[in-house]
């Protein structure tokens, strides 16, 4: 996948991740893999010959593999032939986005979903962007001051050396991954900006350095935060700081957020104040000033009140609102929208005929999908025959074994999770009274990927990858929107 993102979703569909973590945790304490009683000699030499006797084809194959790559050679070219780009039903669009080396597909996908919008009511050209420089900013923004807070708020007396360590670890702190809920935030938060006002840098395309010092200053501000809490004297039977010590926590990470600010403002450029006025040049010709809350709500009409996720997964009961009560949020102002983790868990039928009215409505559908597998980058097919690796492998019928029984069985043993964000932008149902057969979907891995950077979603290949989407309120039933609006309160350990 280009480039991997970590969706903390994931956490929800892949219950061997904890098992894995706990696995790995042991790998230092583990001596060397040895299986001193099946891998030996006789058994390697069987295995050699058997391979070495395999037919003039077979090992023409295997050197094809070698030289160009599984995927080129095991690539499904009947599938191809018989592949159209015909849609009954597409919405306008705009140029494809390129997120380059940046995981900032769930905010380049939520983009595309408020562009697609201006561009069918002509109040911006195909070719319009908004600034992803911006957007990256506040994020890292974000992110660290959470991050500096909340080790501030949870270091307490007595921690042993393990439970410090873990606290005073900013590794995941420091990422550029996200989900819907967390884009809706930062522009109710921050607004939007045209990509003139704050454009691109080296740095907001390829974000590794930049990430890298982020990382590094707030191990320093873990290192001071750590000495400072060292030296603090606690009374017998105390059990929490007092407000005197928080603040001197906290008054280091005051002092951490003005570097942060600085690395951000000299990799990604000193963004607009949110009071600070911008000329853009609209639609009919004439020049208006905008700050980056009125752009997005005036101009570009951004209501984050009016989405809905739902989710679906073999392990939830359909029809269910649920909101993760072990999801922090900061202190937001009273009367703010509800920005916590929640989403409405339906069938995949349901999820896709909510598909289909979100376009119908005019509105491009924000999805989560696993997008690691089962996708020819080159002509934009998704479909889980795209690629034909067992004829390549050539698995007699001694050695092979049985395709995972289910999605929920792949889930379950980590083959698949939502790992990257697209939008929806049109299907095709070449029978009014049938199935639809196939989605456009609006990729942000730039226009030299898929088809001009568009990619051909099959409904086989939905119904296998896709996990979240984000439809608009108005397509919903009342009952629906009330299991939504009344969520059960869950954590992610009842899916572990």
């Amino acid at each position: 996948m280009k480039p991997a993102v970590l969706f903390s979703l994931i956490a929800l569909f892949i219950s061997t991740n904890v098992q894995a973590a706990e696995l790995c945790s042991e790998v230092f304490s583990t001596p060397a893999i040895i299986s001193p009683v099946f891998l030996d000699n006789n058994w390697l030499a069987q295995m050699h010959n058997e391979l070495s006797s395999d037919n003039k084809s077979r090992k023409k194959l295997r050197e094809a593999v070698q030289a160009n790559g599984l995927l080129k050679v095991s690539l499904n070219y009947e599938l191809i032939k018989s592949h159209n780009s015909h849609y009954t039903k597409e919405l306008p669009q705009s140029t494809a986005s390129d997120q380059q080396d940046t995981g900032t597909c769930w905010i380049n996908a939520m983009c595309n979903e408020v562009r697609n919008r201006l561009v069918a009511q002509g109040k911006v050209d195909s070719d319009f962007n908004f600034s992803r420089a911006y957007f990256q900013f506040y994020d890292q923004l974000e992110k660290t001051d959470k991050w500096l807070y909340e080790t501030a708020e949870t270091l307490k007396p007595g921690l042993k050396a393990k439970d410090l360590a873990q606290v005073l670890d900013p590794s995941d702190a420091i990422q550029d991954g996200g989900q819907h809920v967390d884009a809706t935030f930062l522009i109710w938060k921050y607004g939007m900006v045209p990509n003139q006002v704050m454009p691109d840098t080296i740095s907001s395309l390829h974000n590794g350095t930049m990430l890298t010092d982020l990382k590094t200053h707030l191990a320093q501000s873990a290192e001071l935060m750590h000495e400072t809490y060292l030296k603090m004297k606690f009374a017998q039977g105390q059990t929490q700081l007092t407000t005197e010590q928080i603040t001197e926590l906290q008054n280091i990470r005051k002092k951490s957020m003005m570097g942060v600010y600085r690395i951000l403002t000299t990799h990604l450029g000193l963004p607009p104040h949110l009071d600070q006025e911008f000329s853009y040049r609209i639609s009919d010709g004439s020049t208006k000033k905008f700050t980056p809350q009125s752009f997005a709500k005036n101009f570009s009409g951004f209501d984050p009140n009016e989405y809905v996720v739902i989710a679906t997964s073999p392990v939830m009961r359909p029809n269910r609102g649920l909101r993760f009560s072990d999801q922090e949020e900061g202190e937001l102002p009273e009367g703010s929208p509800d920005f916590s983790l929640r989403f409405l868990s339906v069938t995949k039928k349901r999820m896709k005929s909510l598909v289909k009215a979100a376009i119908d409505s005019g509105r491009t559908a924000w999805f989560a999908s696993d997008a690691d597998e089962d996708i020819d980058v080159n002509s934009g097919i998704m479909h889980p025959k795209i690629y034909e690796k067992n004829q390549v492998y050539g698995m007699k019928k001694k050695e092979s074994l049985p395709s995972v029984s289910s999605e929920k069985r792949g889930l379950y043993y980590g083959l698949t999770g939502p790992d990257h964000a697209m939008a929806i932008v049109g299907y095709d149902q070449p029978d009014p009274q049938g199935a639809v057969v196939k989605y456009k979907v609006e990729n942000s891995w730039g226009q030299g990927a898929g088809d001009n950077g568009f990619f051909h979603m099959y409904d086989e290949w939905f119904d296998k990858y896709v996990f979240m989407v984000v439809v608009p309120r108005s397509i919903m039933t009342e009952e629906e929107l009330k299991h939504y609006d009344n969520p059960h309160s869950a954590t992610w350990d009842q899916f572990l």
